[in-house]
């Protein structure tokens, strides 16, 4: 745990955003991201590649906080509230190294930019629910950018 998180991450949550945050985040939950995944693939934006190269990356993140273990900050510090809405009971869903949705988010954005690379919209996104995850006080800020790089290196890997 790293101090100087901790104290950003109580100024961050002094501001009132809590049903935006939970909002913007919702979408990359996992039922919902399957939901989405589900839907772009019978709409054609996806194909079966993009949607198994999706499926292999999505896995690579669950193992990845597996290997990491390490404590959401709810957990660690009193000083942070968890806004999400969940506790958190699940194996899968206790550890918040690397942040699975920032991950799915960044990961997802880059398959759609490789299909329509004009559109940044993808990019920004990805940086809204990273910042929304710190908010809701369920990630470090170092677990967001985790997130955004490992989406990106096993985006390049896999792809």
């Amino acid at each position: 745990m790293n101090f100087n998180e901790i104290d950003l991450m109580e100024k961050i949550q002094t501001f009132n955003f809590a049903e935006q945050m939970r909002f913007i985040s919702k979408p990359f939950n996992t039922v919902s991201f399957v939901v989405i995944i589900v839907a772009l693939y019978i709409y054609k934006v996806l194909d079966l590649s993009d949607v198994i190269l999706v499926i292999k990356g999505t896995l690579l993140c669950s193992l990845i906080k597996f290997l990491f273990k390490r404590i959401r900050p709810y957990h660690a510090s009193d000083k942070i509230k968890n806004y999400s809405g969940k506790e958190h009971k699940f194996v899968s869903d206790r550890y918040s190294f690397p942040s699975g949705h920032t991950f799915a988010a960044t990961f997802l954005s880059l398959v759609m930019l490789n299909k329509y690379p004009s559109e940044f919209i993808f990019n920004i996104i990805s940086i809204l629910v990273g910042f929304s995850r710190v908010f809701l006080g369920v990630h470090y800020p170092t677990d967001i950018i985790g997130g955004m790089l490992f989406g990106f290196i096993f985006y390049q890997i896999l792809n």
